[in-house]
């Protein structure tokens, strides 16, 4: 039976790593993991089902252009083993790092998951690189329609052949996300945002400064719950400091559980600059959640179906997110409807996974 190799950055609390999760709880292949940074969560680790097992990367890599020689190094001693039949090589991460490490170990056949918006690619200096890598690929994998649309769109895959990809829409694990959601917690009357703390990609600003807009009365009467950590938590704690908003806003950090804040929450609200998909919105109409979610590029406008199972806002809008907060408040999207839609997009992406693995 064929081998199936996830080459990834890392293994930590995060939106590639929950989709990782779903799609080998949701298969019987066997699976290899292999983090090229060895940096890993091990409440994530002790998580993985058994058709999965990590290889250890011995090597200490530094995120440098000496680290990235050293992967190089290391992908030649895979190579023998990995470019056989009986193994499938997939990058699992939007790093040059792994993309280069599975096309050094599997150079004739090896596919190439895209999780972030491909425009976000751009903005790394090696970019030209990346996409040329790209085109070696047997498969691009998508994780939305309109993600791929978009990558196809651009310039620099003009010489990239669409039918040579496909998509593989992101799922969620159902019964696992019920489960955790039915946890007690002790929080009542609040908003909820689930995310990395990295303003590249989230765009808390426009989070704070639309929740700061609202009335006294229903800030007084609704929190603002941040979870998550990331490299700019330390701007974010002074931008809340700043704004006055101590009180309002609470930041509770990476949760392990964050769907039992989902489940209970008044509205889920998802402010980002850019998506690829967004796990996160998919997790809370799964929670029965009221979203409310940027209308960026790109996945948040395909999920919500354009607005019918939730509410969009233009990016970095703050006056059209409080706009959106107080009509969402009057005119909630109905629980059954929301976990409606979830179940959809899972069936249609276990359905695609499976066409994936037997192809």
């Amino acid at each position: 039976m064929k081998k199936y190799v996830f080459i990834t950055n890392q293994f930590k609390t995060g939106g590639v790593e929950s989709v990782f999760l779903n799609i080998a709880r949701n298969t019987d292949k066997e699976i290899l993991l292999f983090p090229v940074h060895n940096s890993k969560d091990n409440y994530l680790i002790d998580s993985l089902p058994k058709n999965v097992s990590i290889l250890q990367n011995k090597y200490l890599i530094k995120r440098n252009i000496v680290g990235l020689f050293k992967t190089i190094f290391i992908a030649y001693k895979y190579r023998k083993k990995f470019q056989s039949n009986d193994y499938r090589v997939i990058n699992f991460s939007d790093t040059l790092t792994t993309l280069l490490f599975s096309y050094i170990t599997s150079p004739k056949t090896f596919f190439s998951w895209v999780h972030c918006n491909p425009y976000a690619l751009t903005n790394a200096k090696t970019y030209r690189l990346y996409w040329y890598l790209l085109k070696k690929c047997s498969k691009i994998i998508f994780i939305s329609e309109s993600q791929r649309d978009l990558f196809y769109k651009m310039s620099l895959s003009k010489n990239l052949c669409k039918e040579n990809s496909l998509v593989c829409t992101n799922f969620v694990d159902i019964s696992h996300i019920i489960k955790l959601s039915e946890e007690d917690i002790r929080l009542k009357n609040y908003f909820f945002m689930a995310a990395r703390i990295d303003f590249r990609s989230k765009d808390y600003i426009t989070l704070l400064k639309g929740y700061s807009l609202l009335p006294t009365k229903i800030r007084d009467k609704y929190k603002m719950v941040i979870a998550g950590n990331g490299p700019d938590i330390g701007r974010l704690k002074k931008m809340v400091e700043n704004m006055n908003l101590t009180d309002n806003v609470m930041l509770i950090g990476n949760q392990v559980n964050p769907y039992k804040y989902m489940k209970h929450a008044k509205l889920y609200i998802h402010s980002s600059i850019s998506e690829g998909f967004s796990m996160a919105i998919l997790e809370a109409l799964m929670c029965g959640c009221t979203v409310i979610a940027s209308d960026c590029q790109v996945g948040p406008s395909e999920i919500l179906l354009q607005g019918k199972y939730g509410y969009l806002y233009r990016p970095r809008d703050s006056k059209m997110l409080a706009s959106k907060i107080k009509e969402a408040l009057h005119n909630p999207i109905y629980e059954d409807e929301a976990i409606k839609r979830a179940e959809f997009i899972t069936e249609k992406g276990k359905k695609q996974l499976r066409s994936f693995f037997d192809d």
